[in-house]
């Protein structure tokens, strides 16, 4: 998960290395299900793409970009099936930087929802529920990425639902 975040501690020749050796050690122990790796960044996830069975990236960024970056992607990974394997908008609206409403929470959801059904792809929505807490050995010491990380779901921490879940609802009664 998010191997291209150790490009700044390890050599990424290193780094891609290392998935090389887990994949074949993988299949050798289960050649039955799929394996992909969840890029941080989508710029990388055409790493050691002959060596997985789809790619797959996680996407928080501005959606005005998602398409030209896709449209790259594809043209170096062919017809190789992809995953948005992490999306989502935080819902943190206090006084630290990275605030965000949770009408922009559901309508970014909304967005990238219809352009993956567009594209005949499909994502895997970060988080159902909000958190209580925000651990720093998870989520580091910064407070303002604290914050914005405990509001990342659709449901609040007691269970009631935001805007955005009510979106992902109209979604599946297509």
């Amino acid at each position: 998960n998010e191997p291209d975040l150790d490009f700044n501690y390890h050599k990424k020749e290193d780094v891609l290395d290392w998935l090389e050796f887990i994949i074949k050690q993988a299949r050798r122990y289960d050649d039955q299900h799929p394996i992909t790796i969840g890029w941080a960044h989508i710029e990388n996830a055409a790493y050691v793409f002959e060596s997985v069975d789809f790619v797959s990236f996680h996407y928080y960024e501005d959606f005005e970009s998602l398409s030209n970056r896709l449209n790259l992607l594809k043209s170096e990974i062919g017809d190789m099936e992809i995953l948005i394997s992490e999306y989502g908008m935080t819902s943190y609206d206090g006084f630290l930087p990275g605030r965000r409403s949770e009408t922009e929470q559901s309508e970014y959801i909304g967005t990238l929802n219809a352009f993956m059904e567009k594209e005949g792809m499909g994502g895997i929505l970060w988080s159902l529920y909000d958190f209580d807490e925000a651990p720093s050995d998870i989520f580091g010491w910064k407070p303002w990425i604290k914050a914005m990380q405990k509001e990342f779901g659709i449901l609040n921490a007691d269970g009631s639902q935001k805007p955005s879940a009510l979106q992902i609802e109209s979604n599946f009664s297509k």
